[in-house]
């Protein structure tokens, strides 16, 4: 399945901060670092699904229902949507696998005794019986993704997806498609839409071998999140991204390249942040951390500092997105980059952010001494920030012995 025609302009599935792979590179290092998990295949390790249920109130997995390994229906990655199904909610994602609901016909145990069948890209769910379900399509639309939901999505249990049609025929197939997205309640989807902002564009977009990620919100809301985003490998060692803004329906897709691009080239998208005033991406390189303005084209560089031999994918994953309060403008926040004080790189937090202009454009990458500091003796960090809501942006806590001493972050 491909996102095409997309238009280029000035911009949901999916990075997940999980701290406890810091401790096991601390190993390594004599210390802990922080890492990502991303959805699709190769870069999330599945699982799979079978006898998974949820507790009564439905947050939570059941500890006493296992995962077996052996009944390979379907891949179930580490990170899960919740789903209202009856009164409760259970577990939902897009993944590969394969049909559930087929019933095999004499002929086909005789054909095929051992079961085959080639896997597909379903929406699957568990049911109120605890039963693997799953939905392919939709009027002719096909499920490919899951959008990073709303708060408001979330708590009442309904999944935004992305769905997808092939715009030639079944005998002579075309590279563009159209696209829709909806909402699966109960097993149901819903309020389903057809979207028209690839028409009169011949533009080929390919998302289903891309990396995906959240998007984090700089508007003051109870939303951390305000879609997702997709990467990927594009022309002249640039990253093609495209981002879908889930609260105003925006879609921008762009070439993020190295600032030095006879020098360098894009390893990885970092983190994309989007609101009403700002929009804009980290993108590490092969020696740089850069800030690419999403609206304004300004794209600001700083050194990694990377004076090792670790992997590319090892120090790309030390880096962390998180919002900061915006001292000069209350209207919006700042997006930045962290490194967690476990993580070996520097001593204590350190952050990366950029400084905007009166008129908005971004002028520079910093990294200032404020945003920089060190548990004293008797506390210790607990590395995965605190996202304040309505009122705030994200928090540093520290656990000291019979407290926990919470940092705002403000620059």
């Amino acid at each position: 399945f491909h996102l095409s025609g997309m238009k280029s302009a000035p911009v949901r599935r999916r990075w997940r901060l999980d701290m406890r792979f810091a401790e096991q590179f601390g190993q390594l290092l004599g210390d802990r670092a922080a890492e990502f998990f991303c959805v699709h295949d190769g870069y999330r390790a599945p699982i799979i699904a079978r006898d998974i249920v949820t507790d009564a109130d439905g947050d939570q997995f059941d500890r006493r229902a296992g995962l077996d390994l052996l009944d390979d229906m379907a891949q179930m990655p580490f990170e899960v949507f919740w789903q209202k199904v009856g009164n409760t909610k259970r577990p939902a994602w897009v993944g590969s696998g394969k049909d559930p609901a087929k019933t095999r016909s004499l002929r086909d145990r005789w054909e095929n005794p051992d079961n085959k069948e080639a896997s597909k890209v379903r929406f699957y769910y568990l049911d109120e019986k605890n039963q693997l379900k799953a939905i392919e399509e939709y009027q002719g639309y096909k499920i490919i993704d899951v959008i990073q939901p709303r708060q408001e999505q979330a708590t009442a249990g309904r999944v935004p997806v992305l769905l997808a049609k092939n715009q030639g025929t079944e005998a002579k197939p075309s590279y563009l498609y159209s696209f829709a997205v909806a909402e699966v309640v109960n097993g149901q989807v819903q309020n389903f839409m057809e979207m028209d902002l690839f028409a009169n564009n011949d533009t080929y977009r390919n998302i289903l071998d891309t990396l995906v990620g959240e998007v984090k919100s700089l508007d003051y809301s109870n939303d951390e999140y305000a879609g997702s985003f997709w990467f990927g490998e594009g022309l002249n060692r640039q990253q093609r991204l495209s981002v879908f803004d889930n609260k105003n329906w925006d879609l921008i897709d762009q070439e993020l390249g190295a600032q030095r691009s006879q020098f360098d080239s894009a390893l990885r998208v970092r983190a994309v942040f989007t609101g009403e005033k700002r929009k804009g991406a980290f993108v590490l390189t092969n020696s740089e951390i850069e800030y690419h303005d999403l609206q304004g084209g300004a794209v600001l560089s700083t050194s990694m500092e990377r004076y090792t031999f670790f992997p590319d994918s090892l120090m790309t994953a030390l880096y962390n997105p998180l919002t900061i309060i915006d001292s000069r403008d209350a209207t919006t926040k700042l997006p930045a980059l962290f490194t967690t004080e476990t993580s070996g790189l520097s001593r204590g937090v350190k952050m990366l952010v950029p400084v905007f202009a009166k008129d908005g454009t971004a002028v520079e990458l910093v990294s200032p001494a404020r945003l920089r500091f060190k548990s004293s003796a008797g506390c210790r960090p607990l590395d995965t920030p605190v996202f304040e809501g309505v009122q705030g942006a994200h928090s540093f806590d520290y656990f000291c012995g019979n407290k926990i001493l919470r940092v705002k972050l403000s620059y």
